[in-house]
């Protein structure tokens, strides 16, 4: 009866661990979100400067940061442009990999991993539990971000459209599931977690770049569908343009197959090497 409950007890003790660095993320952005819906009455109020300013942004700028085709005078385009496009997935990308670079090689660098798997207990059970526990945490983060957007509507005298608003918001979690799947392959595959953090946070860095690059360079553009930050896009999202359905299935499916390595790795990997 041990092994059904290893899953369980791996995510107790990972919420346990990485509460506090979940709910500091989360109120961060909640306050972020909460500053920019009250800024946005006296940007409205500001339509026709606004307008010529992002008029001049070049418009692969844009595509790179997800936010083409966006009407930064509205209340959608504004939150769009001034925090989905960088501040929110600089959140959740820090979320997922900071912890998840901790689950394997933080346990073996503070030599806890060997006390830990001496209990008769299922090695990838214990990977998932944390996996989905870490999850569970990027889930509340994306869903409480979304929620004081939505609320701050109504405040600011705006309307956002739910369905958009909703498959938006599905964007960010896949992107967030992707860094998840990116920090626990580095996590079982390294001895400390700062070399796992170093390597994780250098992934996510080099497909941004390679995104930016291949947005404002024509002759690299194709390497832009090889990043997960083309797929993100929530300011089409949320314009109303059809965004494509893979925009969050392939980030999402990249994530759950660097999930299953991770557990395929965990189960094999020497220890006392």
């Amino acid at each position: 009866m041990t092994r059904p409950r290893t899953a369980g007890k791996a995510f107790r003790l990972q919420w346990r661990e990485s509460r506090w660095s979940a709910l500091g993320t989360t109120a961060t952005l909640t306050l972020w979100v909460g500053l920019m819906v009250g800024l946005w009455p006296a940007v409205r109020d500001s339509v026709a400067s606004i307008r010529q300013l992002w008029e001049r942004y070049p418009e692969a700028l844009k595509t790179a940061f997800g936010v083409s085709g966006v009407d930064p005078t509205t209340y959608a385009g504004f939150i769009a442009s001034e925090l989905l496009g960088v501040v929110w997935p600089l959140f959740a990308i820090g979320l997922a990999v900071g912890v998840s670079a901790g689950i394997s090689a933080g346990e073996l660098e503070r030599g806890t991993l060997e006390l830990l798997l001496a209990a008769p207990v299922d090695r990838g059970r214990l990977l998932l539990g944390r996996a989905v526990a870490l999850g569970t945490m990027l889930f509340v983060l994306t869903a409480t971000s979304w929620v004081a957007i939505g609320l701050g509507a109504p405040l600011v005298g705006e309307r956002l459209d739910a369905a958009r608003a909703l498959w938006a918001a599905l964007e960010g979690l896949a992107l967030a599931g992707f860094s998840l799947g990116v920090g626990l392959a580095f996590t079982v595959a390294c001895s400390r977690r700062s070399q796992a953090l170093l390597y994780a946070s250098g992934v996510m860095l080099l497909l941004y770049m390679v995104n930016i690059i291949g947005s404002l360079w024509g002759r690299a553009r194709a390497l832009i569908h090889l990043t997960p930050f083309h797929a993100y896009a929530p300011g089409p999202a949320l314009a109303g343009d059809a965004t494509p359905v893979l925009s969050v299935v392939v980030p999402a499916a990249v994530g759950v197959v660097l999930v299953g390595f991770s557990w395929w790795w965990f189960r094999r990997m020497d220890i006392s090497a």
